[in-house]
């Protein structure tokens, strides 16, 4: 059927079982030790055992001048509320233009106004 609407395609890049863990040397600022994790953004921040588990969040997933398409969603942004610790923050590389409105109108609307 013609009219029906193109699906999302998702990366098929193996998931890692462990995070990776970054030496102190290169965590200025954080915690030691930093974990990153390099796994699909939206079933990461879907998935209930990272509920409430983090104190900072990175979201760096802007690239070739995009934020991709299937992130500028209120699932995605509602999902990074949910895996912060009720006193964590998070930081989000949101590009300029367009995207960056997007962004910003996302997380106001899953952090509130006055936390973006």
């Amino acid at each position: 059927d013609s009219s029906a609407r193109p699906r999302a395609t998702r990366s098929k890049a193996p998931k890692r079982k462990r995070p990776a863990q970054i030496p102190p040397t290169t965590t200025d600022g954080f915690a030691s030790p930093c974990l990153l994790y390099l796994e699909d953004a939206l079933d990461f921040v879907a998935d209930e055992r990272h509920f409430g588990e983090f104190d900072f969040v990175i979201v760096d997933v802007y690239t070739a001048g995009i934020f991709p398409k299937p992130l500028l969603c209120e699932q995605f942004f509602c999902g990074i509320k949910a895996i912060l610790r009720p006193s964590g923050s998070c930081a989000i590389n949101a590009g300029y233009g367009q995207d960056e409105r997007d962004v910003r109108a996302l997380c106001e609307a899953a952090f509130g106004r006055s936390a973006v």
